[in-house]
């Protein structure tokens, strides 16, 4: 990831140039259509304009307006999130993004630089070490449109326009769920989520899953290994190729461990055709079927992975239902769901229309324990609305500073260990480890150096 394309004031500055320059080609009749290449018309056009136009009036996103405390400093003030790692829960700007970034990785690559690290907590970024130069010098500025300026607007434009067309006409949904996998009583979950930004951070957690399933198979163990979604900025094909699979666990050609991925909000924003069509195709994920929801079971549990981004913080159907018939058909089995979207939350809105698509699953208190992400933080939940054990382990790879004050109802705990960078506390990236035991989970929460944060059983 590029910096500057982590700033929101240069995306948005950006945004408007690119807005208005598509605008004037499209009345002056400039633009070139090429169905054959890109399946993009006038109307898709059109529409992008549209889409640009509205993302541009919305107000900045309370998620990432958050400020890191002035403590004892005065005269200065800390930099908002949105300036420094802004990943936008709106489609449209996460596809400019995912537009800007190509255009200049590949038509621009004389301005990019990649900052090497030493290895110490202080020498790597706590966002990226990819930046832009400009005349040969590094700047920190985003106000520097002359220098940064897009040569090539129609290039761009039409990536945009291309984009906005396949989030608009989505993947179709696979209705028929991945065929049942059955695992040993003693198995091991690893469950990473908003882990596919692809910056050094996120790789190292990637390492340390990597060195936890190395432990798993020197005791023996059946290991597998789910991602719950988030491919950023917009789910490209590109952006799976460079921030997933190649710091993935899991190594191509391993069988010994199996992968599973559940679909997030970003990886739909491009329509979902990489999630399914290259993601899923991977012979690492060969077991999901091309399917976005699947489960695995053994004796005493049964783990139901669900797709709550295809309808949007919803569940498409059949999900509900399939839910509804897993809890009837396996009365001795425990339930855990694992999905992207929370059904509930200590800081945010959202998880309603989830809540009521499950609501007669919830209504049985069957629902023994979920694990979601979305929210990027490591948060454990009081029993609440049907759920014994509610999880958040959205902490994988997206930078965040940490939660202070009060911890907010209904959670029980949350993991706030963070690292200074300057003014800002910078949250520890994570993620989970569930030893299965007959009917008891081992779970341990371990950070991004690999030191087990919290650790806890699941029964």
């Amino acid at each position: 990831m590029i910096d500057k394309v982590l700033r929101r004031d240069f995306v948005f500055a950006r945004m408007s140039f690119l807005a208005d320059n598509l605008e004037r080609m499209v009345n002056e009749g400039g633009v070139e259509i090429a169905p054959s290449a890109t399946g993009v018309n006038r109307d898709d056009y059109d529409q992008a304009i549209e889409a640009i136009t509205e993302a541009r009036q919305q107000a900045p996103e309370e998620h990432l307006v958050r400020q890191a405390p002035a403590e004892n400093r005065r005269d200065t003030v800390p930099e908002r999130l949105d300036e420094t790692a802004f990943l936008s829960r709106d489609a449209m700007t996460s596809l400019v993004q995912s537009a800007l970034e190509q255009y200049y990785e590949e038509k621009r690559q004389d301005l990019i630089r990649r900052r090497d690290a030493a290895g110490a907590v202080a020498d790597i970024p706590p966002v990226t070490d990819t930046t832009l130069l400009v005349d040969g010098e590094e700047r920190d500025s985003f106000d520097l449109l002359g220098q940064f300026e897009i040569t090539d607007p129609g290039w761009v434009n039409s990536l945009i326009a291309m984009g906005w067309r396949r989030s608009r006409r989505r993947h179709d949904f696979n209705e028929e769920p991945a065929s049942p996998v059955t695992i040993e009583d003693d198995a091991r979950l690893v469950l990473v989520a908003d882990w596919g930004t692809g910056i050094p951070r996120a790789q190292r957690v990637g390492s340390e899953m990597t060195r936890v399933l190395e432990e798993g198979r020197a005791e023996g163990l059946q290991q597998h290994v789910v991602h719950l979604g988030d491919v950023y900025y917009s789910g490209w094909q590109r952006e799976y190729e460079k921030r997933l699979l190649p710091y993935w666990p899991v190594r191509a050609g391993e069988e010994d461990v199996t992968s599973w991925a559940c679909n997030g909000n970003h990886d739909m924003y491009s329509g979902g055709h990489a999630y399914y069509d290259y993601l899923l195709a991977d012979r690492r994920f060969a077991l999901q079927q091309a399917s976005s929801f699947f489960s695995l079971e053994n004796r005493h549990w049964q783990i139901l992975g669900l797709d709550t981004a295809w309808d949007d913080h919803g569940l498409k159907d059949p999900q509900a239902s399939w839910v509804e018939g897993k809890l009837r058909g396996s009365p001795n089995r425990k339930t855990m769901l694992l999905s992207h979207h929370q059904p509930f939350s200590a800081y945010e809105q959202g998880g309603e229309k989830l809540e009521a698509k499950l609501a007669g699953a919830l209504s049985t208190s069957r629902i023994d324990s979920w694990f979601w992400g979305h929210e990027h933080r490591c948060v454990l939940y009081k029993p609440y609305r049907g759920v014994t054990f509610g999880r958040c382990v959205g902490h994988g790879g997206v930078p965040v500073y940490v939660d202070e004050g009060p911890l907010p109802e209904p959670a029980m705990r949350q993991i706030r260990d963070y690292f200074d960078a300057g003014m800002e506390h910078w949250a520890l990236f994570g993620f989970a480890v569930l030893d299965f035991h007959g009917p008891m989970v081992n779970a341990r929460y371990i950070d991004e150096w690999g030191r087990t944060r919290l650790e806890e059983t699941i029964a």
